[in-house]
């Protein structure tokens, strides 16, 4: 299922429609959260190998972690789909319409 959202170009970001019956989803907060500790994680383990130490290390692993998210949020979206929860827009309507 998630091969045909990414197909049709929908950003894991934010709501899209199920490809089968067309209800608002949202990948859960938590994704994102994930992305970005495993992003920091590896620009650290990186440099860490480099023999790079001390202040050095948390500037570079400050410069290094922006194109290392974009890489990984990119990538990790095929390798490990996100888990899905019904997208609830903020609004004070009553009705939700989830299907339109």
């Amino acid at each position: 299922m998630w091969s045909a959202i990414v197909k049709n170009g929908d950003s894991a970001g934010g709501p899209f429609r199920c490809p089968k019956c067309h209800t608002l989803l949202k990948p859960t907060e938590y994704y994102g959260i994930g992305n970005f500790l495993v992003s920091l994680l590896i620009s650290v383990l990186v440099f860490l190998a480099l023999g790079v130490r001390g202040v050095d290390l948390l500037y570079d692993v400050l410069l290094a972690v922006v194109p290392i998210i974009f890489f990984s949020a990119n990538f990790f979206k095929y390798l490990i789909p996100p888990k899905t929860e019904l997208y609830v827009p903020k609004t004070t309507d009553a009705s939700l319409r989830l299907r339109d």
